[in-house]
């Protein structure tokens, strides 16, 4: 219980005036005094007011959020301040650059983002999407990529969720995990379905190769050795952890094999790969030699059977550069890389026009709704899966829309008028197909 009394509320101190200088916490220590603190994975700078993240800490994911630990494994403190509010967490990536980790949750069907230190959390595809999993992020591009075993498709965006784009649809069989190499434009995945296998394509989908196609059954984590040009994978099966040269896919080699095991995950960082075992002391995280995992000792234990996917947070990861760092690569919506100074521009709503970089609208399209969401599809090519003009949700506006007419007028975008009655409110709304202008025409009486 507690009495509202603004009157106890008086006096100043250290903190009042632009939180003491300090960049995250303020502690007062007297009248005149402060104290600056930071969060959990955040050291204090020389100058003792701002704070600094740790370079590299491992992350992993639980059903019920993100964690992450020290990179040392005597070290039994927190190196993160854990995500929580999730439902199935299960792939996970981070741009270091905008100290942001993603991921993605099969339980609430979305991808979601956060700072590090957790100013600001948000979800960025929340539509869509059939079972999403693996997530990696190119930090060059500014993109992001993630398999979708639901709808059997691999899609891209914008870091921030915008210009949605399949990828890659063709020969797909429930793809798992998935890493990229944006320095080389290169994108890898696993499969799980009749023939599971590891693949390989450019980042805009073209020039796609199988690495491994047989001798594998369930291939669930995938990691890239930056510094020794090598892809490793575990084996939920057949309980195994290999290498292979990332380029071509030869010299494949086993670097774990055991009994009793249940990996889901690995990742690779310096002289060591670490994995998630969930068979291991009610669910542990392990590390090993990566040229001799036989002596493996234990990050963590038990942390339940709903362990998932490991990552090492690294900011010496994001080195190099391709056409497509600057300026988005001259592109108006997605730029992909596919090496050798070549980038392909792609649009996810319109079509590219001959320059090979603008994006033009579509003359026509089928548009419907969902109760809260107006959404597209093209009229006559079913083979493209990207929407001709981008999805709208507008919660204030649409909660049960159940009809819609269109006023088309084939001149720039933006003049098409689009009426729609939503049967929540009673009522008839207007909104021009830019999806700006919206307004209420006829209220229920």
């Amino acid at each position: 219980m507690k009495v509202y009394d603004k009157a106890t509320q008086q006096g100043s101190n250290s903190c009042q005036l632009n939180n003491g200088g300090c960049s995250q916490l303020c502690l007062p220590t007297s009248e005149t005094t402060r104290t600056c603190l930071c969060t959990i994975g955040y050291n204090l700078r020389k100058n003792r007011m701002s704070c600094q993240g740790i370079e590299s800490f491992l992350m992993y994911s639980v059903h019920e959020g993100i964690r992450g630990v020290p990179l040392d494994p005597n070290d039994k403190t927190d190196a993160l301040m854990p995500i929580s509010g999730t439902s199935f967490a299960v792939g996970i990536d981070f741009h270091a650059g905008n100290d942001t980790i993603y991921w993605t949750d099969m339980g609430f069907n979305k991808i979601s983002r956060a700072r590090r230190d957790q100013t600001w959390k948000e979800d960025i595809v929340t539509n869509g999407l059939g079972r999403v999993e693996g997530i990696a992020v190119d930090w060059i591009a500014g993109n992001i990529y993630w398999t979708d075993h639901g709808f059997n498709f691999i899609e891209v965006s914008r870091l921030n969720g915008s210009f949605r784009y399949v990828v890659i649809s063709q020969d797909l069989d429930q793809p798992r995990s998935i890493a990229v190499h944006p320095e080389k434009g290169y994108l890898f995945w696993t499969e799980w379905g009749q023939t599971p296998c590891i693949a390989r394509a450019r980042l805009d989908g073209s020039q796609k190769i199988i690495l491994v196609g047989n001798g594998i059954s369930w291939p669930n984590g995938i990691s890239i050795d930056h510094e020794e040009n090598k892809l490793y994978w575990c084996d939920a099966r057949m309980d195994k952890i290999e290498r292979i040269d990332l380029e071509n896919g030869r010299n494949r080699e086993i670097v774990l094999s055991g009994n009793n095991v249940d990996m889901f995950s690995v990742a690779v960082f310096g002289a060591y790969i670490y994995w998630s075992d969930r068979a291991h002391a009610n669910g542990s995280i392990r590390r090993g030699h990566k040229n001799d995992a036989t002596e493996a000792v234990s990050m963590r234990t038990g942390l339940g059977i709903n362990l998932k996917e490991v990552k090492i947070f690294n900011r010496g990861r994001e080195k190099g550069t391709s056409i497509c760092a600057k300026n988005n690569g001259g592109c108006q919506q997605l730029c992909l890389y596919r090496g050798n100074a070549q980038r392909t521009c792609a649009c996810a709503h319109g079509y590219l026009a001959e320059d090979g970089v603008t994006c033009l609208r579509h003359d026509g399209y089928l548009l419907y709704s969902g109760r809260t969401i107006l959404k597209s599809i093209h009229l006559s090519d079913e083979t493209n899966l990207n929407s001709p003009v981008q999805p709208y949700e507008n919660p204030e506006y649409f909660k049960n829309v159940i009809a819609l007419a269109f006023d088309y007028s084939l001149k720039e975008r933006g003049t098409n008028r689009i009426f729609f009655s939503d049967a929540h409110f009673g009522n008839i709304q207007l909104i021009n197909d830019d999806w700006s202008g919206i307004k209420v025409v006829v209220e229920s009486k």
